[in-house]
């Protein structure tokens, strides 16, 4: 990563109503991983979602009509150019499969 300011940046989206309990934990969990992978400054982003949602992702972006736990979506997949190697990409959990 670059030098400069260590900074994660972690966006928590919701499009279903959950306890701020498992916002922390989710929010706490990435920090925790991203700091053990050595990664100290990027931004990354999570959708907390249901079931419905998730299923249409999968089958739009894999092909796999189906429900699953989580996916995730990184900005420098399948990509040559030059991107922000701070902006990691994005991960969609369906909480209700999940949990």
């Amino acid at each position: 990563m670059n030098s400069g300011t260590k900074t994660l940046e972690i966006e928590i989206l919701e499009n279903i109503e959950i306890s701020s309990d498992i916002r922390d934990t989710i929010r706490s969990s990435a920090e925790k991983a991203l700091i053990a992978e050595g990664i100290d400054r990027c931004e990354l982003s999570i959708l907390l979602t249901n079931d419905n949602e998730i299923k249409d992702l999968n089958a739009k972006y894999r092909n796999v009509n189906a429900v699953t736990d989580v996916l995730a979506f990184a900005m420098r997949e399948g990509i040559d150019g030059d991107l922000n190697d701070e902006i990691l990409g994005d991960i969609v959990i369906s909480i209700p499969t999940a949990e």
